[in-house]
């Protein structure tokens, strides 16, 4: 019996790997809902002085998706002030969970991609597979 082939690494195929684009940075889900009264009612100096006394140095270099767990109404700007607290410290921030998260980072890595060096050739793009 001959050895199996695997004519696709052989050929002229190009592999494109989505995984390879991931920084392998940590995501962290990050609930907003404690920053609330009871977690259901944003009062601005409570959610204030809660944002202020967080310490957001322990979301060093991990990206960020920020989520109310409860059925609370955060206005917008909630999101905005913590957001403006990661910056710097956080890798990346979104507004939803980490699928929206991964969703946002892929996108925006892709858009940068260059492509011209897949011009005219035949690709197969992996990524199925992998966790993230």
């Amino acid at each position: 019996m001959e050895p199996i082939e695997n004519r696709v690494a052989q050929g002229e195929i190009e592999v494109y790997n989505l995984a390879d684009l991931w920084d392998d940075a940590p995501i962290t889900e990050l609930d907003i809902s404690p920053f609330l009264v009871e977690g259901l009612m944003l009062k601005e100096k409570v959610f204030r002085d809660a944002v202020e006394e967080h310490d957001w140095s322990q979301h060093d270099g991990e990206h960020v998706a920020l989520h109310c767990s409860t059925d609370a109404i955060v206005p917008t700007w909630g999101y905005m002030l913590i957001a403006s607290e990661l910056e710097g410290t956080a890798r990346s921030t979104t507004i939803g969970r980490k699928e929206e998260l991964l969703r946002e980072y892929y996108t925006a890595a892709l858009a940068e991609e260059d492509w011209s060096v897949y011009e005219d050739k035949p690709v197969v793009i992996k990524g199925c597979g992998d966790d993230v």
